[in-house]
């Protein structure tokens, strides 16, 4: 696995952890699912706010560090 230096750059690769390889798609769809939930739940936990905005640029960087852990995740727990 490559050296995360910064979320901001990171790009998800084909992921191998001894022999397992965890294709691009199968963590975005982790990462998608995760992003939703998470939103549900900040969502849930502020009913005053009345809208959901959130900068575009920070999108990129929640879902590359998402995309980052769930990585770290894998090569620590396969």
């Amino acid at each position: 696995m490559k050296h995360i230096e910064t979320f901001e750059n990171f790009k998800v690769e084909d992921t191998v952890t001894e022999g397992l390889t965890y294709s691009n798609k199968k963590i975005e769809d982790a990462v998608t699912a995760a992003e939703e939930a998470f939103w549900t739940s900040v969502a849930s936990s502020f009913p005053e706010v009345e809208t959901g905005d959130f900068s575009p640029s920070d999108t990129v960087k929640l879902l590359n560090a998402m995309k980052a852990a769930v990585t770290t995740w894998l090569k620590e727990n396969a």
